[in-house]
C-alpha cells in the first residue's frame, strides 16, 4: 500500500505542476511536501478509500463483477470516473 501512496504523491505533484501558472518554476520549487500537492494528495487518499470501503456505485454486484472481465482502465472510466484520482 505504501507503493501506491508514493504514487499518490508524484502523480500530484505533477498535477500541481503542470496547473501552477509558471510549471518551469514549479518543477523547481514544489515538493510532495508543499502545501497545494499535500491537499491533492489528502484528496486522493480520501477518494481511494471510498474504493477500498465499496460505497456508492463500487458496492453493485455488477460494479464487482465487471472489474474482474473488463480492462481496468475501462472499467474506472466507466465506474470511477466520478472519483478525479
Amino acid at each position: 500500500m505504501e507503493g501506491l501512496m508514493i504514487v499518490f504523491e508524484r502523480l500530484c505533484l505533477r498535477d500541481e505542476i503542470m496547473a501552477s501558472l509558471n510549471p518551469e518554476q514549479a518543477w523547481r520549487e514544489l515538493t510532495t511536501t508543499s502545501p497545494g500537492v499535500v491537499a491533492r494528495v489528502a484528496q486522493a487518499e480520501r477518494e481511494f478509500a471510498v474504493y477500498q470501503r465499496r460505497d456508492g456505485v463500487f458496492s453493485r454486484p455488477s460494479v464487482l463483477e465487471n472489474a474482474k472481465n473488463m480492462e481496468p482502465a475501462a472499467w474506472w472510466g466507466m465506474y470511477g470516473k466520478h472519483l478525479p484520482l
